[in-house]
C-alpha cells in the first residue's frame, strides 16, 4: 500500500465495501468540535473564499513561487494536502482577477506565508502521519546515474514505488517519461540546496506548517525560476499533458470533494504550471504519487514480456544464481506457458520463481501456480525454458533438477496505485508480494535464506496479527528490527498491532545508510552491491549477483575504482594477492588524491581498473620454486589495455608473485606507492593521454615511513582450513534462548520485580537449574555423534579465527592502520573466543551423557544451543559473583518474565578498562619485563628425575605426550587425510600405531597409554580431583581440578574412532 497511516485506512476501506459513504463521515468525525455538518461545509467555503481573496492580491507566477518554496521546506513534509488546497484555489482562480502585488524580498514572502498558513483549513484526518523531513538522501537511477529523490511525501517507501512503476510500465514510454521527468525534477532541486543533505532527518509532524528560513527561501526561489529552462530536455519528453492552466481548472474546493479528492489522490492530477510563459512545478515532494495514481485509472491490463525482463534483471542484480526472464516450466516434455515466470533463483533453501502478474487477475494466477505445482509433484523432470531460447537445466549434481518440494512461487501483482486495496493471499505453499513490497524486501535481503525465515516469522505470528497489520513490508521491518522475535518473553498477546509506518521508517533508515556509503558512480551501473567501510576515504563493495569485489574512492572530482572478479579457475592464495593489489591501488590513489587530481586520466567522471592475475604468475607452489623467500623485480603490472569516453576502463594483468614479494617483511610504503605510480603511467599509456611531468616522482616521493600493507611468512603449527566456516548465534537465536528463559521463570513462578542479594541468588539458582534441565532435554533429542563432531569442529573454527584476528593486529604494530587494535582483539575474543567456550562446555556436556536421538545437527541447531548456552552461563556467573561476594549484583524479571542482571555501579566500566587491558596484554603492549613470571618449564622437559617420575606414574615421558601432541596438530602432514580438516579421526589401534611410526623410540605399547592419557573420560568429566562423586552438571566452575576436561585431553570417542581437532 502506498498511502501512509494505512492501517486506518485499511479500516476505511473495509468498512466502505458495505457502506460507500463511510470515508467521507469518518473523514467529517470531528464536526462536533466546530458545529453541525452544514456549519462545517460553511467554514470551509468561508477558507476557500478567504484563501482566494489572498491569492488574488499578488502576482501569480510570485504565488506560484511562494507556495513552491513553502511545501519543499523539509519540515512542511506532513502537510501536503493544506499545499494542495493552496494549489487547487490557485489553479481554481481566473488569472485576469489577479493583482499585481509582488513578493520581492523575504519579508514580503513572510507577509505573504502567515497568511496562508493561517487561512486555510486543517485535515487532520487526512495528515495524520509524519513523513521524514529529508533532503536527498535515498536516490533512484536516472538515465544510467543515480539522482536524488525526497522519501518523505504523501506516499511511503518512494525509491520503491518508482522502482514498481517502471517495472509495471516497463513498455509504456510515456509513463517512464513522465516518471523520469519528476525524478529529475527533484533532483535539480535538492542539488541546488546541498547543505540541507547533511542536516539530520527528522520526522515532519503531521499536519505541520512553520516558515521556512531566508537562505532556505533565496535558493529555492533561484532554483524555482529556472527550473524552466533546467528541465527542458525532461520535460518535452514528458510532454505537456499534465501541465495545469491557471483558472483552468475545476477544482474540487466543497469539503465533501475536496476531502474524497485527497484521500484518493485526485485533487492535484499536474506536475506544473504554465505561469505567463514560465513553467513552476506544483506539489515536488509527492509528484511520484501523482504520477503513480494517473497511470492506474488508465485501467491497463497484462503483463508483457518486457515488464517480466525488467524484473527479471531486478533480481538478477542482487541474488547470485539467478535466470532472468521470461522464463517459462518445463514438466517432463510439457512446456507450462500458462504460468510465465520473470526470475528463476537456485539458493541452499530451494529454487525461487518470481511471478510478476495481474493485479486485477491475482485469483486466477494462484489457481494457475496451483495447478502448475499439483502437476510438477507428478513430474519425473523439472527444467525452465527461456522464453525464444534454450532449455535450461538447474542442478546440484550436474545431473537431476529440482524437485517440486524445492520450488518456492512467489506471485507479485503488479503496481495498481498507490491506494488502499485488499487482496486475497493465496494457500501455502504459494506466497504473495505486491510489487512495490516484493521491491522493499528483496532489495534489503542479504541472500534468500533469510526469505525463508521471514516466511517463517510471518506464519508464526499471523494468528495473534491485527487484519490491518499484515502489510508485507510493515512486517519485514519488524523481522528485522525486532530480529525476528516479535514478542520477547513469556506473555503471548491474543492481538498485535504494528505501527502502520515501520515499514516506510525502517527502509528509510536502511537506504539512507547505504546512499551514505555508495559511490557516485557504481562499476556496473547498477546499485546491485554490498558496501562497507574500508580504509580511510575508501569504500568495500561487493556484488550481490556476481563474485566481484571493488574498492572506490574519489580524486577530485573522478570516481576511482579498483575490481576483481574471482572466477573458479582463480586459487585462492593468488587471488588474495590481486585482492590486496586493488586494496592498494584504492587506498593509495585517495592518500595521492592532490597529486593526481590534474592528471589526465582523473579528469574523468570515472576510471576502473579492471585487475586479473597475469596468466604466466602464481604463487601456489608446484613443489620446485620458492616464492616465498624470491624477489622479483620485474613490474606489478604485466599488460594493460582500456578505452575512455567520460570513463575509462583499464584492464590490468597483475604478477602475483611480483605482489607477495612486494609486500613480504615490507617496513615502508615504497611498495605501494611503486604500484600506484605503475598504474598512473600504463593507464595512460593504454588510453593514448599524456603524463605529466614529474608526477611519477612525487608519487613515489611519497612513500611514507610506514608500510599500510605488509605480509609475514610464517610456518603452519597447526592443519586447520586457512578460512573455516563458523558458525555463530545470531542476535535471534539469543533473543529466543531469553524467551525460553522466561518461559521457564513464569513457570516456577517467580514474581516480576527486582531482587537483589541473596534472594536474587536464590532465584538465580532455580531458573539456572530449570534452564540446565531444557538443554539436556534438547541435547537428547539431537544425534551424539553428530553432534560431539560438530562442537569439536566449531571449536577449533572459532580458535583459529579468534588466534588469527589477533595475530593480524600483532603484525599491523609494524605497519600503519585505520583502526583501533585494542578494540580488534577485545572483539575477537567477543565474537569467537567467548562462542569457542560454549561448545567446549557442549561438547563435555555431549560426551558426558550417553543420551541420544535422531534429531539432525544443522548449523540452525547450534546457534540455538550456543544461544542457550550463553544465557546459562550468564545467570551462572551472577550466581558465582553473588556467591563469592565479588560484587553487588542481581536479576530484575519484568512483567513478562524477561530477566536482566545487573551489578553495581561502575562495574561495566571496570570490565570494559579490564577487557582492554587483556587485549593490550595479548598484544604484547605495555609489557614490564621485570614483571614476567618465569618457570621451569624448559628445563623440565629434559629434566630426567621429572620425565622417570613422569614414566613411573603413567608409562611414558613428558617430552614423548608433547610430540605426541604435535603429531595430532599436524594430522594433515602426518597422512591422516588428504585435505586439511576441522577434525580428524582414527580408531584408537591406528592411531597407536601412527604415533608410534612417528616418533623415534616410542614404541607401540608407550603410544597406547599416550592415546588412553589423551582420551577424554565420559564419565571423568563430571567428577574433581579428589572427590569420588559425579558432579550433576559438568563443573565449568572449575580449572584445576578437572583432571578430565577437553582443553587437556583432545582424543573424544565417537562411535568406533577417536576424533580430535588439531
Amino acid at each position: 500500500m502506498g498511502r501512509k497511516s494505512r492501517e486506518k485506512r485499511e479500516r476505511r476501506l473495509a468498512k466502505s465495501a458495505e457502506d460507500p459513504d463511510v470515508l467521507l463521515r469518518q473523514m467529517m468525525s470531528w464536526h462536533d468540535q466546530f458545529g453541525s455538518r452544514q456549519q462545517l461545509k460553511d467554514a470551509f467555503l468561508v477558507r476557500v473564499r478567504q484563501i482566494r481573496t489572498l491569492l488574488c492580491e499578488y502576482e501569480a507566477s510570485d504565488v506560484a513561487l511562494a507556495i513552491g518554496v513553502s511545501e519543499l521546506w523539509p519540515a512542511n513534509a506532513g502537510s501536503h494536502v493544506k499545499h494542495a488546497f493552496a494549489w487547487c484555489v490557485f489553479l481554481d482562480t481566473p488569472l485576469e482577477s489577479r493583482g499585481g502585488r509582488r513578493i520581492e524580498s523575504y519579508a514580503d514572502f513572510r507577509q505573504f506565508v502567515e497568511a496562508l498558513h493561517a487561512t486555510w483549513p486543517h485535515f487532520p484526518t487526512l495528515e495524520d502521519f509524519s513523513p521524514e523531513a529529508d533532503w536527498g538522501q535515498t536516490k533512484v537511477n536516472l538515465g544510467g546515474r543515480f539522482s536524488p529523490v525526497f522519501y518523505g511525501s504523501s506516499i511511503e517507501r518512494v525509491p520503491d514505488f518508482i522502482e514498481a512503476f517502471r517495472i509495471t510500465y516497463a513498455d509504456v514510454p510515456d509513463a517512464l517519461a513522465q516518471m523520469d521527468f519528476v525524478v529529475a525534477l527533484q533532483a535539480l532541486i535538492i542539488e541546488a540546496i546541498p547543505p540541507l543533505a547533511q542536516s539530520p532527518v527528522v520526522d515532519a509532524e503531521g499536519g505541520h506548517v512553520e516558515l521556512p528560513p531566508e537562505d532556505f527561501w533565496r535558493s529555492c526561489t533561484d532554483m524555482l525560476q529556472i527550473i524552466d529552462q533546467q528541465s527542458a530536455a525532461w520535460r518535452q519528453r514528458a510532454g505537456s499533458s499534465l501541465d495545469g492552466e491557471v483558472g483552468g481548472y475545476k477544482a474540487p474546493l466543497t469539503w465533501e470533494s475536496f476531502g474524497n479528492a485527497a484521500f484518493t489522490g485526485d485533487a492535484l492530477p499536474f506536475l506544473g504550471v504554465n505561469v505567463t510563459a514560465t513553467w513552476y512545478p506544483i506539489a515536488v515532494r509527492s509528484a511520484p504519487g501523482m504520477i503513480i495514481d494517473h497511470w492506474a485509472k488508465k485501467n491497463a491490463s497484462g503483463v508483457s514480456p518486457e515488464m517480466h525482463r525488467r524484473l527479471g534483471r531486478f533480481v538478477f542484480e542482487r541474488f547470485e544464481g539467478t535466470l532472468p526472464g521470461p522464463v517459462m516450466l518445463v514438466l517432463d516434455s510439457e512446456v507450462c506457458k500458462e504460468l510465465p515466470i520473470s526470475s528463476v533463483t537456485s539458493a541452499a533453501t530451494g529454487v525461487y520463481l518470481v511471478c510478476l502478474c495481474d493485479h486485477k487477475l491475482l485469483n486466477k494466477h494462484s489457481a494457475i501456480a496451483t495447478a502448475v505445482l499439483a502437476k510438477a509433484r507428478q513430474a519425473k523432470s523439472i527444467r525452465f525454458k527461456i522464453f525464444g531460447g534454450p532449455e535450461v537445466l538447474l542442478s546440484k549434481d550436474g545431473i537431476n533438477g529440482p524437485s517440486a518440494d524445492e520450488l518456492h512461487i512467489v506471485l507479485a501483482p503488479a503496481l495498481a496505485g498507490t491506494s488502499a486495496g485488499l487482496l486475497n493471499l493465496p494457500e501455502n505453499p504459494l506466497r504473495l508480494l505486491p510489487l512495490a513490497d516484493l521491491i522493499t524486501i528483496f532489495d534489503s535481503l542479504k541472500n534468500l535464506e533469510d526469505l525463508q525465515r521471514y516466511w517463517a516469522f510471518c506464519d508464526g505470528q499471523r494468528s495473534a496479527l491485527n487484519p490491518f497489520s499484515s502489510g508485507p513490508a510493515d512486517l519485514f521491518a519488524s523481522f528485522m528490527d525486532t530480529d525476528e522475535v516479535l514478542v520477547d518473553g513469556a506473555i503471548e498477546p491474543t492481538m498485535i498491532s504494528l505501527d502502520p509506518s515501520w515499514g516506510t521508517s525502517w527502509r528509510f533508515k536502511v537506504l539512507a545508510e547505504f546512499w551514505s556509503r555508495a559511490p557516485r558512480i557504481f562499476p556496473d551501473r547498477t546499485s546491485g552491491w554490498l558496501l562497507s567501510g574500508g580504509t580511510e576515504g575508501v569504500t568495500e563493495m561487493k556484488s550481490r549477483s556476481r563474485k566481484v569485489i571493488t574498492y572506490s574512492t574519489l580524486v577530485g572530482n573522478c570516481t576511482v575504482q579498483a575490481l576483481l572478479e574471482i572466477k573458479d579457475h582463480l586459487g585462492l592464495e593468488d587471488g588474495r594477492m590481486v585482492d590486496l593489489f586493488i586494496q592498494i591501488l584504492a587506498d593509495s590513489s585517495f592518500r595521492c588524491r592532490g597529486l593526481l587530481a590534474t592528471a589526465p586520466l582523473f579528469q574523468l567522471d570515472h576510471v576502473l581498473f579492471v585487475c586479473k592475475r597475469s596468466a604466466s604468475s602464481t604463487i601456489i607452489s608446484d613443489g620446485k620454486s620458492d616464492f616465498v623467500t624470491a624477489r622479483n623485480a620485474g613490474p606489478v603490472i604485466t599488460a594493460a589495455e582500456g578505452g575512455f569516453g567520460r570513463a575509462a576502463v583499464i584492464h590490468f594483468d597483475v604478477d602475483v608473485r611480483a605482489v607477495l614479494a612486494g609486500l613480504t617483511d615490507a617496513t615502508d610504503g615504497s611498495f605501494e606507492v611503486q604500484c600506484l605510480a605503475e598504474a598512473i603511467r600504463k593507464s595512460h599509456d593504454a588510453l593514448g593521454m599524456s603524463l605529466p611531468e614529474g608526477l611519477e616522482g612525487a608519487v613515489l616521493s611519497t612513500s611514507g615511513e610506514l608500510a599500510r600493507y605488509t605480509l609475514r611468512v610464517a610456518d603452519r603449527r597447526v592443519d586447520v582450513p586457512d578460512h573455516p566456516p563458523t558458525v555463530i548465534p545470531r542476535e535471534s537465536d539469543y533473543k529466543l534462548a531469553r524467551k525460553q528463559l522466561a518461559e521457564v521463570i513464569r513457570d516456577l513462578g517467580l514474581a516480576p520485580g527486582r531482587y537483589a542479594l541473596s534472594e536474587a541468588k536464590e532465584k538465580i539458582d532455580l531458573a539456572n537449574a530449570k534452564f540446565r534441565l531444557r538443554i539436556e532435554e534438547r541435547l537428547a533429542q539431537l544425534d551424539r555423534p553428530q553432534l560431539i563432531r560438530n562442537c569439536i569442529e566449531q571449536h577449533d573454527a572459532l580458535l583459529t579465527t579468534e588466534r588469527r584476528r589477533i595475530e593480524r593486529a600483532r603484525q599491523s604494530l609494524s605497519h600503519e592502520v585505520d583502526y583501533d587494535r585494542v578494540d580488534a582483539v577485545e572483539e575477537a575474543r567477543k565474537q569467537y573466543g567467548t562462542v569457542a567456550r560454549h561448545y567446549r562446555y557442549l561438547l563435555e556436556k555431549a560426551v558426558s551423557s550417553q543420551a541420544t536421538g535422531p534429531g539432525e545437527v544443522t548449523p540452525d541447531v547450534l546457534r540455538e544451543l550456543v544461544g542457550k548456552v550463553d544465557w546459562l552461563m550468564t545467570l551462572a556467573g551472577a550466581s558465582d559473583i553473588l556467591h563469592n561476594g565479588v560484587d553487588v549484583a542481581g536479576v530484575a524479571i519484568d512483567d513478562s518474565f524477561i530477566p536482566d542482571v545487573f551489578y553495581s555501579d561502575g562495574s561495566n566500566d571496570r570490565e570494559i578498562r579490564f577487557a582492554r587491558e587483556y587485549a593490550k596484554t595479548r598484544l604484547g603492549l605495555g609489557e614490564n619485563r621485570n614483571d614476567e613470571v618465569e618457570g621451569e618449564s624448559e628445563n623440565l622437559l629434559e629434566s630426567a628425575d621429572f620425565n622417570n617420575a613422569f614414566e613411573t606414574d603413567l608409562g611414558f615421558n613428558l617430552s614423548d605426550l608433547f610430540t605426541s601432541i604435535s603429531v595430532l596438530a599436524q594430522a594433515q602432514r602426518r597422512g591422516f587425510a588428504k585435505e586439511f580438516s576441522l577434525s580428524y579421526g582414527a580408531r584408537p589401534d591406528k592411531l597407536a600405531e601412527k604415533l608410534a611410526s612417528e616418533i623415534k623410540h616410542l614404541g607401540h605399547e608407550k603410544a597406547e597409554r599416550i592415546v588412553a592419557f589423551l582420551t577424554l573420560s565420559e564419565t571423568g568429566i563430571l567428577q574433581l580431583a579428589g572427590r569420588d562423586v559425579q558432579e550433576q552438571e559438568v563443573p565449568y566452575w572449575e580449572h584445576s581440578k578437572r583432571v578430565h576436561r577437553y582443553a587437556i585431553r583432545p582424543l573424544v570417542q565417537v562411535g568406533d574412532e577417536l576424533r580430535w581437532g588439531a
